[in-house]
Formats: structure tokens, C-alpha cells, sequence
């Protein structure tokens, strides 16, 4: 998580901008270098539209699978990780979407898992390889890991503004 001084995710205005300097962001990229996958939320996603890929320091040996906190499976298409999904793999961890969503989803070669809970999408995640999971949600995603028990580890990066 990037937090302002005041403890603040995102400037009050919700304008896109980062909190954290090129140090941070050099770092956040070694950290998903190490990672098996990346997640965040759907609601990162459609603000920031975010590859989800490591382009700083020294490329993993497998890019990390990138997903998708998604209830309704409601990422675009349009979307970078949905244009990028042929190439490195992204999934979509859903809870009941519309099928016709799923087969959008599917048809840009984006991989959509339903599951009933946040643990139980966890529990497959393992069942499919991932031991190490870096997650970079927003508030809504760092809450439900935090009160999940499933965080193991926090990076914060603290910013003066």
C-alpha cells in the first residue's frame, strides 16, 4: 500500500496520480518479480487500468499470472489486462458472474474462476500453483485479506504528501 502523511489510499478528489516516487515503484516491481501472481481489484483495475507486469530491475524467470478481484467479472476488454491476457496470463476470481461476461471474458483468452468466498478463491489459487501472492489493492481488497487473516506480510510505502 502507498499512504499519504494523513493515512489516505487516494487524494480525496480521486484523481489518478501516484503517492509514492520512482524508489517505491522500482521496489513494488522487484517485489512482483519474486511473486507467482499479482492481484488487485476490480476496482484498481478500471481506475488505474494497470498491466500488472514487472518492468523495472531483473525479469522473473515466469511473469507472475495477474488477477482480478472481479465479482461480476465485469473487466473490460478493452482493458490492458485483458489485450495482454494471450500473452501472460490473467484470471478473473469471480462470485457469480453473468455468463455472457465469462464468455467475453474467455473469448480474449482471460481465465474466470468462480468461487463463493475470497478463501475459497484462495484455496484454488494454492490448488493451481500459487505459493507466493502479492496483492496491490485499494482499501476494499486490503480490508477484506486483513480481515480474512490472510495477509502473512505488509509493505507500506509512506509518503510526506
Amino acid at each position: 500500500l502507498a499512504l499519504s502523511r494523513e493515512g489516505a489510499l487516494a487524494p480525496a478528489d480521486r484523481a489518478q496520480r501516484w503517492l509514492s516516487g520512482e524508489a517505491a515503484v522500482r521496489e513494488v516491481h522487484r517485489l512482483r518479480a519474486s511473486a507467482d501472481a499479482i492481484l488487485v481489484g476490480i476496482g484498481t483495475a478500471l481506475a488505474d487500468d494497470p498491466a500488472l507486469t514487472v518492468r523495472h530491475g531483473r525479469a522473473p524467470r515466469v511473469p507472475p499470472r495477474r488477477l482480478v478481484l472481479d465479482r461480476g467479472a465485469t473487466l473490460p476488454r478493452n482493458s490492458q489486462l485483458a489485450r495482454t491476457a494471450q500473452s501472460i496470463p490473467v484470471e478473473v476470481l469471480a462470485a457469480q458472474p453473468d455468463p455472457e461476461r465469462v464468455a467475453a471474458l474467455k473469448s480474449v483468452g482471460v481465465a474466470v474462476y468462480e468461487a463463493p468466498s475470497l478463501a475459497a478463491h484462495l484455496t484454488g489459487l494454492r490448488e493451481r500453483g500459487v505459493r507466493h501472492l502479492f496483492v496491490e489493492g485499494g482499501a476494499a481488497v486490503a480490508d477484506a485479506f486483513l480481515q480474512g487473516g490472510f495477509v502473512d506480510r505488509w509493505v507500506i510505502f509512506q509518503t510526506p504528501v
